[in-house]
Order: C-alpha cells, then structure tokens, then sequence
C-alpha cells in the first residue's frame, strides 16, 4: 500500500486501503485474490481496485484508461508502471492507448460498425440485430460526466450505472465494449449551447445538439480511427442508402417513439456512415427481444428528461451551474410594465405559471425579448403563429425552387401541421402553416416532412403572432 498508494489525495484509510472517488471500474472486477495477495485499494463498483503481494513484489491495480484524466489516477497509474513494474523512463500512457488502439485497429475492417451502446433496451437490442445482420460490432459507451459530477450522473444515460449496463450487455452478447470520455466537449458544445441560449431568450434543443456534434460528430473520429465504415445507434429512425443519390431519411415506424425529428440536422455525408437497426420495429418488439434473450435492461425505463437536468428542473441545473439571470419587467402586448421577474432565463414560450395575475383570463407567455429583459405576456389566443422563420437550415436534398408544401413539426411531440417552405439566402426559409400554429418557440426546431421524409429542417428564430390586434405590428423574435 505504500508504494502504491501513500500520500495519494483522497486514498488513505487507517486499514491502509480506502476508497478513490475518481476511479472508474463500471463494474469490471476481480471477484477472488490469488494466494498471497493483500487488498490495496477498493471502491463502491469494484471490490478489488488494487491488490499486492509484498513478498514477492507483485502488485496489479484494475482500472480502464480514461482515469488518466484525473490527478489522482495518473499518480497511481504513473507510480504502478515505473516505479512497481519499473517500465522504461520514457514510458508513457499515450503508448499503452497507442496499443490498444492499434489492436482494435486490427480487429475492425469495412463490414465494421461502431455502435453507441448507452446501457438501455434499445441500444442493447440494436446490437444484437446488427450482428444477426452480419455485421462485426463494435460497442462505445460515451462518458459525458466531468467526474465532479458523477453523482448527478448515477441513473442518466450516460452515467455510472448506464455504463456499467452497457458493459454488461456487451459482455453477454460477445460485443467488444470501449468507454471514450467525451465530458470536455460535451460541456462546451451542448451544455454551454444550453445556457446560452436561454440567455438569448431561446428554448434549446440539446438532443439534437448531441446528436450533431458528438455521436455523429465526435463518434465519427472515433471510427474514422478505428477504421469503422459505419456508426449505429438506438433512434428509432430509418435511414436508406440508394445507390444514386443523397441518403434518405424517414421516420420510424412506431409514431410514438419515432426520433427522426432529432436527427434533421445530421449533413449528407454523416447519414450516409449511419445505420438505425430499429426504425422499422416498435417498443413493445424491441422490449420482446430483450427479454428472449434475457438482457436484463429488457424492462428498464426509457429516459424521459434531459440527460444532465436532475428531476426536469432546468432553472436549478443553470443556477448551480452559477450563471446570472437577467431580471427585468413583464409587459403585455400595448407595451404597458404589469410586473417584475427574475429573470428571462425561467421563461419560455407558452408558459403559464409563476406570471402575475389580474388580468382576468389565463395569462401566457408570448415572447421574451433578451434585449431589454422583457417577457411580453399575452392572451392563450397570442399563441397562435401565422409565419416564422427558420435559420441554418439543413437541406436534405436541394432547396425547393418555390413554395413547397409539407408537413412541418416544430418540437418533437407536435404530431405536424400542414404548411408551405419558401427556401431564402444564407441557409433560411420561411413557414406559412395553413392553419395558424399554436407557441411556435424560437430556438427549437422546425423539422420539414414529405410524407414520413425528411426533407430539411432549421432553427426557428423569428415568428409573426396571428391573432391578437397588436400582434400585426411586429414580428416577435
């Protein structure tokens, strides 16, 4: 233990072992020490950390590599590799993980498919259709926790336990399993996103942020790597590769589970490396096959809320994150103050509770101008949107010519309206619902369908209010 371990933060006990908060294990483990040895290091998930037998100089410790981005992690590692296993001076972990890779490498070719396996019923499902398809599967958990916030984490997709269930899946159905810590670029390009954009008065949409950036994003170096030639995941989406052509892609056959909403934003060239093993079964099938071959995620729950939002509550997620709020004032559509708030970051379009009252009927959020720090209240009628413009949008094809009639959904549980698309410059387009839509909200998605195709999508950024008297004055953003 002192070799190993002493004066190690975080890892001294008066029994001379204890536990590491940073070490991660995901529920691999020794279950039994050979003859001789001594228990050096425990943790909640692994019983048998580190181990040693002092007499005979033999020490081994169990861990995965993405400990080495904790401090403490790196001392063990670095102190068990030269100065127990005395390995070269110039030994370091970039050459373990340059090995290992190598091996991978080695194991994977063009029939190769990286899946991202979250430790829920249908990833794991997924991967088992993949290899009754022929294909030579290759399971990436993504970490997506800083470690400080692990805890946060424990029953999230991505957390401790998911993990440890994706690991368990793998191991049952031959699956090779690799952790990759995406926790860095998951802060900054889907967790800053979040809060910036309720700063700017928008509602975000980070699912489909995810999905863009990191699993057909970051994922895709991951492979590119590997040599994968396609990546797989859970959505319930279906994606064709025709021969001539754009990759097509079309909504899952179970309408309420169908994902496909989430992924309009993901570019040609990342459709056509995709593969979505589910799309053309529903949840009750997919929960069938789990249970006949006894995954034992074949009955846990889906995950109904933001990965990284504790209990829904995005407002307490942004105030322990420590960002500022920008109070200001309550104005109906006249332009009269009728109150104060605390700030534009708790509002969104087409909320009702926590407004000031008095007003005789419902009142409802209509619009929040970050600007000024006004939240402008209105009637349940001022919902009603008649036009809206759309920002970087992603066409699936080339933009229409003309006005072109679809179906347009503008969050993912809007079942979809009828409308017209009038493709603009610089990657916009503007939305004329036949029938006015009801809390169109900037900074979520606006998804364009023919039939069950996608066949473009943007981000909703200014919208015209259809019914109310003063609402033909201005276009609300």
């Amino acid at each position: 233990h002192t070799r190993l371990l002493d004066g190690i933060q975080d890892f001294a006990t008066a029994e001379g072992h204890g536990i590491l908060k940073v070490w991660m294990s995901h529920g691999d483990k020794v279950t039994q020490m050979p003859p001789g040895f001594k228990l050096m290091a425990s943790t909640p998930s692994c019983p048998i950390a580190g181990m040693a037998d002092e007499t005979r100089g033999l020490y081994a410790v169990q861990f995965h590599p993405e400990v080495t981005h904790t401090i403490q992690g790196a001392a063990i590692l670095q102190r068990f590799v030269l100065d127990l296993c005395k390995a070269r001076p110039d030994w370091v972990m970039g050459d373990y993980i340059g090995e290992a890779v190598e091996r991978i490498r080695a194991a994977v070719g063009d029939e190769e498919v990286i899946l991202g396996l979250s430790g829920g019923v249908d990833s794991s499902v997924a991967a088992w259709l993949l290899k009754e398809q022929g294909w030579d599967v290759i399971g990436v958990t993504m970490k997506l926790w800083p470690q400080d916030c692990m805890s946060r984490a424990e029953d999230k997709c991505c957390g401790p336990q998911a993990i440890a269930d994706a690991r368990s899946v793998a191991h049952a159905l031959g699956v090779p399993h690799y952790v990759i810590d995406e926790a860095v670029p998951f802060e900054r390009l889907v967790i800053d996103y979040f809060a910036e954009e309720y700063k700017a008065g928008r509602t975000p949409n980070p699912c489909v942020m995810c999905n863009e950036k990191l699993k057909f994003g970051n994922l895709w170096d991951k492979a590119t790597a590997l040599g994968a030639a396609y990546i797989a995941t859970g959505h319930y989406a279906i994606v064709e590769h025709p021969t001539e052509g754009s990759p097509i892609l079309r909504k899952g056959l179970d309408p309420k589970k169908d994902q496909s909403y989430f992924l309009f934003s993901l570019r040609g060239g990342q459709l056509a490396r995709a593969l979505f093993p589910l799309g053309s079964l529903t949840k009750e099938e997919i929960r069938g096959i789990a249970r006949k071959l006894g995954l034992k995620v074949a009955d846990k729950e889906d995950s109904q809320e933001i990965c990284f939002v504790p209990g829904k509550d995005y407002k307490a997620f942004l105030r322990d994150r420590g960002e500022t709020f920008q109070a200001g004032g309550f104005y109906d559509l006249q332009g009269n103050r009728i109150g104060d708030h605390d700030g534009i970051e708790l509002f969104t379009i087409g909320q009702r509770k926590g407004l000031p009252g008095g007003a005789g009927t419902p009142r409802y959020v209509v619009d929040i101008d970050a600007s000024s720090g006004r939240v402008i209240l209105g009637g349940e009628e001022d919902l009603l949107c008649g036009e809206f413009s759309v920002g970087r949008v992603n066409w699936h094809g080339q933009p229409p010519s003309g006005k072109r009639r679809i179906t347009v959904k503008v969050r993912h549980g809007h079942t979809g309206d009828p409308a017209e698309v009038t493709a603009g410059p610089d990657d916009t387009a503007i939305v004329r619902p036949l029938e006015p839509l009801r809390a169109v909200t900037p900074g979520q998605a606006a998804v364009f369908y023919d039939g069950d195709r996608i066949i473009g999508g943007g981000w909703i950024a200014r919208r015209t209010l259809a019914a109310s008297p003063s609402a033909s004055e201005a276009a609300l953003a």
